[in-house]
């Protein structure tokens, strides 16, 4: 069974101690006992209790865990054993607890920073290494660029040459480099073996990364898409659109698999 691996990846990920998972259970388990009769939303406080009748301070003890509150108890007695349960019930961590929790939730803060993606084990999209040459012809035949006529002349379709790439550039993330992951709105790069903070404009130099390797490659995938390379260099406003879509297409990417 995978429950008690789902629940310590849980622990890890949020950070939580047992103990302020066990504390914030309780307060969730009266929560939820309290919103089954909004009428006791009407005591705001454990001293507005004395002016409270006698059977909303029984719903009350019965939902602060009080089970027995029907046993026969007058109301002052209730009130009392309510005081005593809503002590126990608030009662936090104590301060060094506090400060173990955060250093721990720092540490697997990190750890959770260093693990790598679900889809795959990552690999610097700084170093040299390119991806085989079936792979990239594979994908090009999903997403083939396509020339019309226009005035007597052979022109590239642009929005044929921007669906290539823009599902190109996906491709590779998940399929070769898997080097972005993005945590609590910070974008993490991997760079010299591990995860490093950067910068959301890193996304366009991994692009332009991309752009520089399938360029070179081009010529050995397809003669229609070394052209519509070409065509796109001469084209630098239409070359810069297909970029940016891009970029703005694999944030959410990344996003999913983090």
């Amino acid at each position: 069974m995978d429950i008690p691996q789902k629940f310590q990846e849980f622990l890890e990920d949020t950070g939580l101690s047992m103990e302020m998972l066990r504390y914030g259970v309780r307060l969730f388990n009266v929560m939820n006992e309290l919103n089954k009769h909004q009428e006791l939303y009407e005591i705001k406080s454990i001293n507005d209790l004395s002016n409270q009748t006698a059977e909303k301070v029984r719903k009350f003890a019965q939902c602060i865990g009080i089970h027995h509150s029907h046993g026969g108890y007058k109301k002052d007695k209730l009130i009392k054993m309510i005081e005593s349960s809503h002590a126990t019930l608030t009662q936090q961590p104590l301060p060094q607890e506090t400060t173990l929790i955060i250093e721990e939730s720092a540490s697997v803060h990190e750890t959770r920073i260093q693990r790598p993606l679900k889809i795959g084990e990552p690999i610097s999209f700084e170093n040299d290494q390119f991806y085989e040459l079936e792979v990239i012809r594979e994908m090009y035949s999903d997403y083939p660029v396509q020339f019309v006529e226009k005035k007597d002349k052979t022109v590239l379709k642009f929005k044929t040459m921007e669906t290539f790439f823009c599902n190109i550039i996906i491709d590779l993330f998940l399929k070769h480099y898997r080097c972005f992951k993005y945590i609590d709105t910070q974008l993490y790069m991997f760079s010299n073996d591990e995860w490093i903070p950067v910068f959301p404009n890193t996304i366009n130099q991994f692009v332009m990364h991309c752009y520089g390797c399938l360029v070179s490659l081009a010529e050995k995938i397809n003669a229609d898409l070394s052209d519509a390379f070409g065509a796109l260099d001469a084209d630098i406003s239409n070359r810069n659109i297909i970029l940016k879509h891009a970029a703005r297409d694999l944030l959410p990417v990344i996003k999913r698999c983090t």
